[in-house]
């Protein structure tokens, strides 16, 4: 015998009437409207008790791009939360994801690398929020593999004109 509730995350059932043996809860289904969402939710039960939390998000990222100045860097989000999903870029010295320093106003999904990180490594570190039915996923942080590059220039030089011996 099945129960079905119609509670929000943090609520508690308790006395279910209906369960198999009265006060035990033996299987259940969680709807938000037409759609079953019980894999979306953490549940607990007890004796005669059904809590409801928001399941644990997941947050992993993935980081593409050529590490050369004037090129984009990307990142993409792998989660399985409809939270809202936040970027910071930042650079450092140390091929790590800690110390380093946020970029000012790198807070998108993508980077077009500056001349000024010549030399650095770049991070990104991705949070997604709290929704629904996810608590806020832990951070993520992906760094380049290699420091920054210069540019290497797209053309090549032309000489042009008469080449005189002795002039």
């Amino acid at each position: 015998h099945a129960v079905t509730c119609t509670m929000t995350s943090g609520s508690t059932v308790t006395n279910v009437a209906d369960s198999p043996v009265a006060n035990t809860i033996s299987t259940y289904t969680i709807m938000n409207g037409s759609t079953n969402v019980t894999a979306n939710y953490s549940v607990t039960t007890a004796t005669g008790t059904l809590t409801i939390t928001k399941a644990d998000a997941t947050n992993e990222v993935i980081l593409s791009g050529t590490v050369t100045w004037g090129r984009t860097l990307s990142t993409e989000i792998s989660t399985n939360s409809n939270g809202a999903r936040s970027y910071q870029w930042y650079y450092n010295a140390n091929n790590n994801t800690t110390g380093g320093t946020a970029i000012p106003g790198a807070t998108s999904a993508t980077y077009t690398i500056s001349s000024n990180y010549v030399g650095k490594y770049i991070y990104v570190k991705t949070s997604v929020a709290e929704a629904a039915n996810y608590k806020a996923a832990p951070d993520a942080y992906a760094i380049t593999a290699t420091k920054v590059a210069k540019k290497t220039p797209s053309v090549t030089p032309e000489i042009t004109g008469t080449v005189k011996w002795g002039e």
